[in-house]
């Protein structure tokens, strides 16, 4: 018998609730699940639905609405004792938890930022190349921590005092100013920078990823003397597709390429060549634990060429 209002409620109604919601709260399968602990148990064919029951359901299913969207279902809970009548708008609810499963309310955890510095010196025209992984406990929890809105960042900079000449000067705008931040999500990224000749494929998120290395974006100096002058950041991962999932080690590969010319531009007869320092921080930024617990566990950056 359908759910409806006026309808007997039967334990295969809830359970077929249940079902749907656990794979968006609990372990789930790719880009579903939260990884949440606390999911919903059925009920014997022919048996009874508790208020109690019914009231978990509607008080978890709030929490993930309003992880997603900002609010909740607005349905109001069952009462012990009460006779419990088919609640009209908590088929759509259900449903919509789980299309709207990998959106989230803006809201995310407190980001923390770990600063790799290197020094980057040459007479020379030259290439140089950080590198930064990000390492996951396991498999699901990457997947909780990117499904739940979690966000890695790539910050590049040229810190304070290391641009003593024009060309240095320029490298500290192609890195602060034209990348900033890249930002890697669950289904895109993008930098937080504007300005450069921007070559980019935003499209790249988590589940795109695969053991090869794809180009997120490259930045180009607009620099009259320095238009040579290039960042490319790329990403791969640690299994042959995360179609699915399965990843738990996430590479950035960030090359720098100082193809212009060392020109007299800082007077005296003085070529403009670099030597200063590079930054290529990582900032890991959770999903938010107002609505959800902790199930990505600690995820940890590192510097595997710096």
């Amino acid at each position: 018998m359908a759910y409806a209002s006026g309808q007997t409620i039967s334990a295969t109604d809830y359970n077929s609730f249940v079902s749907t919601f656990n794979g968006v709260w609990g372990t789930g399968s790719g880009d579903s699940g939260y990884g949440q602990s606390n999911t919903l148990s059925t009920v014997s064919a022919g048996a009874t639905v508790s208020a109690t029951e019914w009231s978990t359901l509607i008080a978890r299913l709030n929490s993930a609405l309003t992880h997603q969207s900002g609010s909740g279902s607005g349905i109001t809970a069952p009462v012990t004792g009460n006779i419990i009548t088919a609640l009209s708008t908590l088929s759509t609810n259900v449903t919509n938890s789980s299309t709207n499963r990998k959106n989230f309310n803006n809201t995310r955890g407190t980001p923390s930022t770990t600063n790799y510095d290197a020094t980057w010196s040459s007479t020379t025209p030259t290439t140089f190349q950080q590198v930064r992984t990000v390492t996951f406990a396991s498999a699901d929890q990457a997947r909780y921590f990117f499904n739940a809105g979690g966000q890695i960042g790539i910050a590049l900079s040229v810190p304070a005092g290391g641009s003593d000449n024009n060309k240095e000067s320029d490298w500290s705008t192609l890195t602060g100013t034209n990348v900033g931040t890249l930002n890697f999500r669950i289904n895109d990224n993008g930098r937080t920078g504007t300005g450069g000749t921007l070559t980019a494929n935003t499209a790249i998120g988590f589940y795109n990823l695969t053991s090869s290395n794809q180009q997120a974006l490259q930045v180009a100096s607009t620099t009259a003397a320095y238009t040579l002058n290039t960042i490319t950041i790329n990403v791969r991962c640690n299994v042959a597709s995360n179609a699915s999932g399965g990843a738990t080690v996430l590479t950035f590969t960030i090359d720098y390429n100082d193809g212009s010319a060392d020109n007299n531009n800082v007077g005296a007869g003085t070529l403009d060549q670099i030597n200063m320092t590079v930054r290529a921080a990582v900032t890991v930024t959770p999903p938010e634990t107002t609505n959800l617990s902790n199930s990505w566990g600690t995820v940890t950056p590192a510097a595997s060429v710096n």
